[in-house]
């Protein structure tokens, strides 16, 4: 899975994980895309959870990030 960049790749990893289970439970797990230290530590808690990683600019959620929020039905977010 892949996307044209670093923010577009855990949109395309959150659509293949909703297709596998069906549903991803309404919440997904926000970080920062400039540093992946906090993507990391928290990505193998939430992979059991099946709730995906979207990551953000400082000041910005992508335009692929915002879609995917209502795409995927996102209505809880854990900011980390």
């Amino acid at each position: 899975m892949s996307g044209k960049d670093r923010y577009e790749t855990p949109v395309s990893i959150a659509r293949k994980l909703k297709e596998k289970l069906g549903t991803l439970g309404g919440t997904a797990i926000i970080a920062t895309g400039a540093n992946y230290p906090d993507a990391l530590a928290i990505s193998s808690l939430v992979a059991n959870k099946g709730m995906p990683i979207l990551l953000v600019k400082k000041d910005l959620i992508p335009s692929s990030a915002q879609t995917a929020l209502i795409e995927l039905g996102i209505t809880k977010t854990i900011i980390v």
